[in-house]
């Protein structure tokens, strides 16, 4: 079996790495950030910084297609999610108004995914790759480049494995890239004399901000969880542990029409939230 790195140690290379260790490889995953998982999800919202993932502290949502995969590749992590808190979620209960047909068809378990605050996600999923045989997470440890190594075709440059800031040389036999969308590997690949990957990349044209909210049950979903309102849009959606989050975006650097308003959300206030929340999702006014 093979000797695999897997750079980066968020959701996607922490489950790419169990998934190629429950295959029989040997398997390390390097993460730049020094601080390892919480153990509780409360410990995880409150005190867990990941200065390397820029939206750590956003709502997510682990689509139906990811949990499908990882229910088939990675028995037992749909629980431990569930365990931690995390919300099972049927989009097929908000359909369209314009849907007429509502009854249901074999298959629709297919449809429901899971949400919670990222922090809680991916602590459970550390949790699971710490329990993992013959997999190594070795966090506080960045990757300078690639290491070079015998070419299996002329010409083009073969990866052996990687070198960290440090100077240590991590040997391997394929070397995954699951370091985000601000992967450096573009200058690695360089660097190893390999032809430059193409790059396609343009402002996403909109700004968000988001806060979460709690009580002691969460409203129910009766609306769909995306808004429109305006030149704004509200996205609402179940967190963990009975939080809830009220993301509200608007268009960046365009005239077409009116403009983008100026929000602000008082530290402390949760009467924004708590309005938009009621207005938009948890009431039949949408």
């Amino acid at each position: 079996m093979a000797s695999v790195v897997v750079c980066g140690g968020g959701v996607v290379g922490l489950g790419a790495g169990m998934v190629l260790a429950r295959d029989g490889h040997e398997v390390t995953v390097l993460e730049a950030d020094p601080d390892g998982a919480p153990t509780t999800p409360a410990e995880a919202w409150d005190g867990w910084r990941r200065t390397g993932v820029a939206q750590f502290r956003q709502p997510h949502t682990v689509f139906p297609r990811f949990r499908a995969v990882a229910d088939e590749e990675l028995p037992g992590l749909t629980g431990r999610l569930v365990d931690a808190g995390c919300v099972e979620v049927d989009r097929l209960t908000t359909m369209p108004p314009t849907l007429t047909d509502r009854a249901p068809r074999p298959g629709d378990e297919r449809l429901r995914g899971l949400t919670g605050r990222r922090p809680v996600v991916e602590s459970v999923v550390a949790a699971a790759a710490e329990d993992t045989p013959r997999l190594a997470v070795r966090r506080g440890v960045r990757v300078a480049g690639l290491l070079p190594g015998p070419s299996a075709r002329e010409g083009v440059p073969h990866a052996a494995g990687v070198r960290t800031t440090t100077g240590e040389d991590v040997r391997a036999d394929p070397v995954v890239d699951a370091t985000g969308r601000r992967t450096p590997s573009t200058g690695w690949l360089a660097d190893l004399g390999a032809r430059p990957p193409a790059v396609r990349s343009q402002d996403s044209g909109f700004v968000y901000y988001t806060r979460y909210l709690t009580g002691p049950r969460r409203p129910v979903g009766i609306g769909p969880p995306l808004c429109p309102l305006g030149s704004i849009s509200v996205l609402t959606l179940d967190g963990d542990n009975d939080t809830w989050s009220v993301t509200v975006f608007t268009r960046t650097g365009s005239t077409a029409g009116p403009p983008a308003p100026s929000c602000r959300w008082p530290a402390g206030s949760t009467a924004p939230g708590a309005s938009w929340s009621t207005a938009v999702r948890w009431s039949p006014g949408c």
